[in-house]
């Protein structure tokens, strides 16, 4: 770190300003920045400098979390993951786009080829198994393990089923184990006869190659092992298109994981606007 002469070594830990001034330091390093980034990277530099100036004055070298006091909320609640993610050192909040930064589709015509049809081949009730009105006692099938049994009962617990109704919803999801998923891998996609690729309608542009943010080294494993299940799961999939987007990652409401979000302000700059809408639900 270049800025570690500005520190003395009396204290154990570095501020959340500091911490914030070595990432993007770190970032500035980085070779595949453009000029405009690099320019937004170096003010926001010479900002947490000013303010680390002002609000430390011992400040440390060495590159440790914070320690915070345990929290009292109830264990779950929306405050006590807070409490746990900032004593991971991650920053947790929501913040709302400006109805003015939004990026809205464009109004356009849309060719035939973009009408969405129903076209339901046969009857898929037809061969939808019928269910005993004797249910027998639970028997491992094929993704309905023993395991994930005793989860389902732990999560619906309580009087509010009778045991024979509980053998029934055990019977029903073993009858139709395949169409439950506990992980990734094992959630699949819509069948192409039923539900067939949606294209995307969008006006002439040229494909754009954006620079992706430079990944955290502290997150890096995290984030191959996410993309890696994704791919085994089929969502993400080997392409050689001409376009390539940012994207980035959040920590979801439980405190640890993480989400990978695609920014796609650039298509929907030059989707065409979808302008059917589904009717109220009073009318139904």
């Amino acid at each position: 770190m270049h800025f570690t002469h500005m520190f003395n070594a009396e204290n154990s830990t570095f501020t959340t300003k500091e911490l914030q001034l070595a990432y993007v330091q770190m970032a500035m390093q980085e070779t595949e920045l453009d000029t405009e980034e690099k320019r937004l990277a170096s003010s926001r530099l010479q900002t947490y400098l000013r303010e680390v100036r002002e609000e430390v004055e011992k400040p440390t070298v060495v590159f440790q979390q914070e320690e915070t006091q345990p929290t009292t909320a109830p264990a779950g609640s929306s405050q006590d993951k807070k409490a746990k993610a900032k004593m991971k050192g991650v920053s947790t909040g929501t913040k709302y786009k400006k109805v003015a930064d939004k990026v809205k589709p464009v109004l356009g015509s849309l060719d035939e080829k973009f009408r969405i049809l129903r076209d339901i081949k046969g009857d898929p009730l037809a061969e939808l198994p019928t269910l005993p009105t004797h249910p027998k006692d639970f028997e491992p099938v094929g993704r309905y393990t023993e395991e994930r049994k005793q989860g389902m009962d732990k999560l619906h617990s309580g009087p509010f089923l009778w045991p024979e109704e509980r053998k029934l919803l055990h019977e029903f999801v073993g009858m139709h184990n395949e169409a439950f998923a506990w992980d990734d891998t094992e959630r699949g996609s819509f069948k192409p006869e039923y539900f067939p690729p949606v294209v995307i309608p969008t006006v002439a542009h040229v494909p754009w190659v954006l620079k992706n943010r430079p990944v955290p080294p502290g997150l890096y494993d995290r984030i191959c092992n996410l993309i890696r299940d994704k791919i085994d799961a089929g969502v993400y999939e080997p392409s050689n298109s001409s376009y390539r987007s940012r994207w980035f990652c959040v920590l979801k409401k439980d405190g640890e994981s993480l989400r990978i979000v695609h920014s796609l302000e650039p298509l929907n700059k030059v989707t065409i606007a979808h302008s059917g809408v589904p009717r109220g639900v009073h009318y139904f």
